[in-house]
């Protein structure tokens, strides 16, 4: 077994207790006795700032190596990405980034804080070992083409489903089965 630690990091106005991410955590806790999920609780999600997660996510995320793998959604992309190249890094197995961006969003001027620091691509690139990036056509939070160019930066695989809009309970997501098959491609 590769994966010791997965962590799955919750967006915008969210929490671990939401969409897909209990779900996801009992799957592989389910099927891989061995791995350990986390879903840290990432402070004032209604009105985030960077500072306050990166802080969050040092204390949270001790360890990382090739056995480490993130999982994230929406602003817990930038966020998680953010983090890690401030991290001195050898190596983190994998990310799996869903709905996500790394610039300005129009109507989130409150999240601005999150893609001031311009992201350092190649570093990000260079340490991170697998990396998928997951959007939908349909979504209206974070139009998939900001996704689509999050994907690029990172030189990641792209998976573009037609619908699933922000892919959030509301949307009929309390469960994500691709999201655990990618897992259990590059962790296992």
């Amino acid at each position: 077994m590769k994966a010791k630690d997965i962590y799955v990091i919750h967006g915008y106005e969210s929490s671990p207790n939401k969409n897909w991410f209990i779900w996801l955590k009992n799957t592989i806790c389910k099927n891989y006795t061995n791995a350990n999920v986390y879903l840290p609780e990432m402070p004032n999600a209604n009105n985030p700032t960077l500072l306050e997660w990166n802080q969050h996510l040092n204390n949270t995320i001790q360890n990382i190596d090739n056995n480490t793998f993130i999982i994230a959604h929406s602003l817990g992309c930038i966020a998680s990405l953010q983090f890690l190249q401030q991290r001195e890094l050898n190596a983190i197995g994998g990310i799996i980034l869903v709905s996500g961006f790394y610039e300005k969003i129009n109507g989130f001027a409150m999240l601005d804080s999150f893609v001031e620091n311009e992201l350092n691509f190649d570093y990000l690139k260079k340490h991170i070992h697998n990396k998928f990036v997951i959007a939908a056509k349909d979504d209206c939070i974070v139009h998939y083409k900001y996704t689509q160019k999050l994907s690029d930066k990172l030189c990641a695989n792209f998976i573009l489903f037609n619908e699933g809009n922000h892919f959030m309970s509301s949307d009929g997501f309390n469960e994500f089965p691709m999201v655990y098959h990618i897992l259990e491609m590059i962790a296992y």
